[in-house]
Protein backbone atom coordinates (compact mmCIF):
# COMPACT_ATOMS: atom_id res chain seq x y z
CA UNK A 1 0.00 0.00 0.00
CA UNK A 2 1.75 3.36 -1.13
CA UNK A 3 2.27 6.22 1.97
CA UNK A 4 0.56 9.47 1.96
CA UNK A 5 2.36 12.92 2.22
CA UNK A 6 1.26 15.85 5.16
CA UNK A 7 0.04 18.91 2.92
CA UNK A 8 1.82 21.03 5.72
CA UNK A 9 5.23 20.02 6.32
CA UNK A 10 5.46 17.08 3.84
CA UNK A 11 6.44 14.17 5.73
CA UNK A 12 5.65 10.68 4.32
CA UNK A 13 2.92 9.20 6.44
CA UNK A 14 1.68 5.13 6.58
CA UNK A 15 -2.08 5.57 5.17
CA UNK A 16 -3.02 3.88 8.28
CA UNK A 17 -2.45 7.26 9.73
CA UNK A 18 -5.07 9.73 11.09
CA UNK A 19 -2.94 12.32 11.44
CA UNK A 20 0.84 13.38 10.58
CA UNK A 21 3.45 12.66 13.14
CA UNK A 22 5.55 15.39 12.77
CA UNK A 23 3.34 18.41 13.06
CA UNK A 24 -0.51 16.78 13.64
CA UNK A 25 -1.88 18.12 10.65
CA UNK A 26 -5.01 15.94 9.27
CA UNK A 27 -4.87 17.05 5.91
CA UNK A 28 -3.25 14.89 3.15
CA UNK A 29 -1.81 13.91 -0.15
CA UNK A 30 -1.66 11.04 -2.89
CA UNK A 31 1.52 12.30 -3.94
CA UNK A 32 4.93 14.21 -2.36
CA UNK A 33 3.82 17.70 -1.31
CA UNK A 34 6.66 20.36 -2.60
CA UNK A 35 7.14 22.60 0.84
CA UNK A 36 7.71 26.50 -0.02
CA UNK A 37 10.67 27.34 2.52
CA UNK A 38 9.49 30.22 4.56
CA UNK A 39 10.93 33.48 3.91
CA UNK A 40 12.62 35.95 6.36
CA UNK A 41 13.59 39.94 4.63
CA UNK A 42 16.27 39.78 7.67
CA UNK A 43 17.77 36.43 5.52
CA UNK A 44 18.08 34.69 2.58
CA UNK A 45 15.81 31.70 1.98
CA UNK A 46 17.12 28.51 3.33
CA UNK A 47 15.71 25.01 2.01
CA UNK A 48 13.97 23.83 5.51
CA UNK A 49 14.40 19.98 6.00
CA UNK A 50 11.32 17.84 5.76
CA UNK A 51 11.92 15.83 8.56
CA UNK A 52 14.91 16.65 10.78
CA UNK A 53 16.30 14.15 13.41
CA UNK A 54 19.05 14.19 15.87
CA UNK A 55 21.95 11.97 15.19
CA UNK A 56 22.30 8.67 17.09
CA UNK A 57 25.33 7.97 19.21
CA UNK A 58 27.06 5.36 15.88
CA UNK A 59 26.87 8.27 13.56
CA UNK A 60 28.33 10.82 15.28
CA UNK A 61 31.74 10.98 17.70
CA UNK A 62 32.38 13.52 20.31
CA UNK A 63 36.13 12.71 19.62
CA UNK A 64 35.58 13.25 16.01
CA UNK A 65 36.80 9.62 15.16
CA UNK A 66 35.02 6.60 13.76
CA UNK A 67 32.71 5.65 17.09
CA UNK A 68 32.91 2.66 18.45
CA UNK A 69 29.51 1.02 19.51
CA UNK A 70 28.22 -2.15 20.40
CA UNK A 71 29.22 -4.70 23.25
CA UNK A 72 32.72 -6.03 21.87
CA UNK A 73 36.39 -6.07 23.20
CA UNK A 74 37.00 -5.11 26.75
CA UNK A 75 33.62 -4.29 27.31
CA UNK A 76 32.10 -7.99 26.19
CA UNK A 77 35.12 -9.41 28.47
CA UNK A 78 34.07 -7.44 31.19
CA UNK A 79 30.01 -8.47 30.79
CA UNK A 80 31.55 -11.97 30.49
CA UNK A 81 32.97 -11.65 34.30
CA UNK A 82 30.00 -10.57 36.17
CA UNK A 83 27.59 -12.74 34.34
CA UNK A 84 29.24 -15.92 33.97
CA UNK A 85 32.61 -16.29 35.56
CA UNK A 86 32.07 -14.01 39.01
CA UNK A 87 28.99 -16.16 40.17
CA UNK A 88 30.51 -19.31 39.62
CA UNK A 89 33.57 -18.46 41.89
CA UNK A 90 31.59 -16.29 44.35
CA UNK A 91 29.10 -19.53 44.33
CA UNK A 92 31.85 -22.13 44.95
CA UNK A 93 33.42 -19.80 48.05
CA UNK A 94 29.56 -19.40 49.28
CA UNK A 95 29.00 -23.10 48.76
CA UNK A 96 32.45 -23.37 50.93
CA UNK A 97 30.72 -20.69 53.75
CA UNK A 98 27.62 -22.74 53.84
CA UNK A 99 29.25 -26.09 54.46
CA UNK A 100 31.33 -24.30 57.02
CA UNK A 101 28.14 -23.17 58.81
CA UNK A 102 26.07 -26.21 58.71
CA UNK A 103 28.87 -28.11 60.52
CA UNK A 104 27.50 -29.72 63.84
CA UNK A 105 31.23 -28.87 65.25
CA UNK A 106 30.92 -25.06 64.62
CA UNK A 107 30.08 -22.94 67.27
CA UNK A 108 26.45 -21.19 67.61
CA UNK A 109 26.36 -17.81 68.60
CA UNK A 110 27.55 -14.38 67.27
CA UNK A 111 29.73 -15.42 64.86
CA UNK A 112 27.61 -17.60 63.04
CA UNK A 113 24.99 -15.55 62.36
CA UNK A 114 27.47 -13.24 61.01
CA UNK A 115 28.34 -15.80 58.83
CA UNK A 116 25.35 -16.15 57.64
CA UNK A 117 24.96 -12.58 57.17
CA UNK A 118 27.83 -12.42 54.85
CA UNK A 119 26.98 -15.43 52.90
CA UNK A 120 23.94 -14.01 52.20
CA UNK A 121 24.96 -10.24 51.03
CA UNK A 122 27.88 -12.60 48.73
CA UNK A 123 24.70 -14.05 47.32
CA UNK A 124 23.04 -10.79 46.57
CA UNK A 125 26.20 -9.12 45.01
CA UNK A 126 26.72 -12.01 42.60
CA UNK A 127 23.11 -11.15 41.66
CA UNK A 128 23.42 -7.61 41.42
CA UNK A 129 26.53 -8.51 39.26
CA UNK A 130 24.85 -9.91 36.93
CA UNK A 131 21.63 -7.78 36.50
CA UNK A 132 24.11 -5.03 35.85
CA UNK A 133 25.94 -7.36 33.21
CA UNK A 134 22.50 -7.57 31.47
CA UNK A 135 21.84 -4.10 31.52
CA UNK A 136 25.36 -3.83 29.83
CA UNK A 137 24.61 -5.90 27.34
CA UNK A 138 21.14 -5.05 26.30
CA UNK A 139 22.55 -1.14 26.09
CA UNK A 140 19.64 0.44 28.49
CA UNK A 141 19.98 3.70 29.86
CA UNK A 142 21.43 3.79 33.48
CA UNK A 143 23.74 0.31 32.82
CA UNK A 144 26.99 1.79 33.56
CA UNK A 145 25.88 3.50 36.34
CA UNK A 146 24.83 0.35 37.62
CA UNK A 147 27.68 -1.44 37.01
CA UNK A 148 29.92 0.98 38.83
CA UNK A 149 27.60 0.45 41.96
CA UNK A 150 28.48 -3.20 41.59
CA UNK A 151 32.09 -2.25 41.34
CA UNK A 152 32.44 -0.11 44.30
CA UNK A 153 30.16 -2.43 46.59
CA UNK A 154 32.28 -5.51 45.32
CA UNK A 155 35.24 -2.97 46.55
CA UNK A 156 33.79 -2.56 50.44
CA UNK A 157 32.34 -5.77 50.77
CA UNK A 158 35.53 -7.59 51.55
CA UNK A 159 36.57 -4.56 54.16
CA UNK A 160 33.46 -4.78 55.77
CA UNK A 161 33.82 -8.81 56.52
CA UNK A 162 37.44 -8.18 57.50
CA UNK A 163 36.19 -5.62 60.50
CA UNK A 164 32.90 -7.98 61.28
CA UNK A 165 35.82 -10.93 61.66
CA UNK A 166 38.25 -8.01 64.06
CA UNK A 167 36.04 -9.03 66.74
CA UNK A 168 36.64 -12.78 66.79
CA UNK A 169 40.85 -13.06 65.00
CA UNK A 170 43.69 -11.21 65.10
CA UNK A 171 44.85 -9.32 62.33
CA UNK A 172 47.60 -11.91 60.98
CA UNK A 173 44.69 -14.65 61.24
CA UNK A 174 42.38 -12.56 58.81
CA UNK A 175 45.41 -11.14 56.40
CA UNK A 176 46.45 -14.58 56.38
CA UNK A 177 42.49 -15.68 54.91
CA UNK A 178 41.32 -12.80 53.61
CA UNK A 179 44.37 -10.74 52.27
CA UNK A 180 44.34 -12.18 48.57
CA UNK A 181 40.25 -11.74 48.95
CA UNK A 182 40.84 -7.61 49.61
CA UNK A 183 43.79 -6.78 47.83
CA UNK A 184 42.51 -8.81 44.41
CA UNK A 185 38.81 -6.62 44.75
CA UNK A 186 40.52 -3.42 45.33
CA UNK A 187 42.62 -4.30 42.22
CA UNK A 188 39.28 -5.77 40.00
CA UNK A 189 37.01 -3.06 40.67
CA UNK A 190 39.46 -0.25 40.34
CA UNK A 191 40.88 -1.35 37.01
CA UNK A 192 37.43 -2.01 36.03
CA UNK A 193 35.91 1.36 37.37
CA UNK A 194 38.45 3.21 35.43
CA UNK A 195 37.44 1.24 32.63
CA UNK A 196 33.92 2.24 32.16
CA UNK A 197 34.38 5.53 32.78
CA UNK A 198 37.31 6.07 30.13
CA UNK A 199 36.52 3.54 27.33
CA UNK A 200 35.36 5.44 24.28
CA UNK A 201 33.51 2.51 23.14
CA UNK A 202 31.56 2.72 26.52
CA UNK A 203 31.06 6.29 26.08
CA UNK A 204 30.41 5.69 22.26
CA UNK A 205 27.64 2.96 22.99
CA UNK A 206 25.80 3.99 25.81
CA UNK A 207 25.83 7.75 24.68
CA UNK A 208 27.73 9.16 27.77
Amino acid sequence: MDNKYCTNCGVECMQSMRTCYECGNEDFSDTPVTIKPKTSSLSAEQPVASNPQKPMPWETSSAGKPPLVGVRGWLLFFVIIIVFISPIYAGYEIKNLVELIADPKFPSGVLKNWMVAIACAAALLVLYGVYAGVQLWSVKSGAVKTAKTYLVVAAVLPWVICLIFLQFLTGPEIFKNMGGEVIGGMIFSGIWYWYLASSRRVKDTYNL
